[in-house]
């Protein structure tokens, strides 16, 4: 049976905060932050079912089954997994397993790495050319809905590229530059 999978690094913020949340990104002049991602990953695997959609949390140990996609948009166990599961719409046989090794609520941008891996392993499984500009705006634009609140960028840029990221912003959007630094020295 077919089966893809993703996994997305978690980051630790080391300035500019929320400086990347709309508008606070460009009403504050000179606005940036700079994040690293760490060794603590956020991982997706989207593979092939007999029927209908799962969705298995293994760090939450929730496991969910939806004969309906009207099902997985009203979700409220696993609203961001199920969300981004109802986004993509794949055809009835879909399973999403999820693991996250960023503890919930621990502020290391654990829910947008794993929003990032569940988006990349279902562009992936709908065979979808990968673009990570697509998958962040996916990925945002999901998890802002079920929070119910704005979300900046830089948790999915770090999920995305990995390493030290610096993002500046200013009228027009945003800059990001991964800087050169020796990992193991940090």
């Amino acid at each position: 049976m077919r089966s893809v999978e993703a996994e997305a690094p978690i980051r630790i913020d080391l300035a500019g905060g929320t400086l990347d949340i709309p508008p606070l990104d460009l009403l504050v002049p000179g606005a940036s932050t700079l994040n690293v991602a760490i060794n603590l990953t956020a991982a997706a695997t989207a593979s092939a079912i007999d029927e209908g959609w799962e969705i298995h949390s293994v760090d939450q140990g929730i496991q969910l089954r939806f004969q309906h996609l009207e099902e997985l948009q009203s979700d409220t166990q696993l609203p961001l997994l199920a969300g981004l599961l109802a986004h993509f719409a794949p055809d009835p046989g879909v399973r999403l397993e999820t693991r996250c090794m960023s503890p919930a609520g621990a502020g290391l941008g654990g829910s947008s790495a794993l929003a990032v891996a569940v988006a990349g392993a279902l562009t992936a499984y709908e065979e979808e050319d990968f673009e990570a500009e697509k998958v962040l705006a996916v990925a945002r634009d999901v998890e802002t809905r079920v929070l119910g609140v704005p979300t900046g960028v830089q948790d999915y840029v770090a999920a995305l590229r990995g390493g030290v990221c610096s993002l500046d912003f200013g009228v027009g959007g945003m800059r990001v530059e991964s800087l050169e630094v020796d990992l193991d020295a940090l």
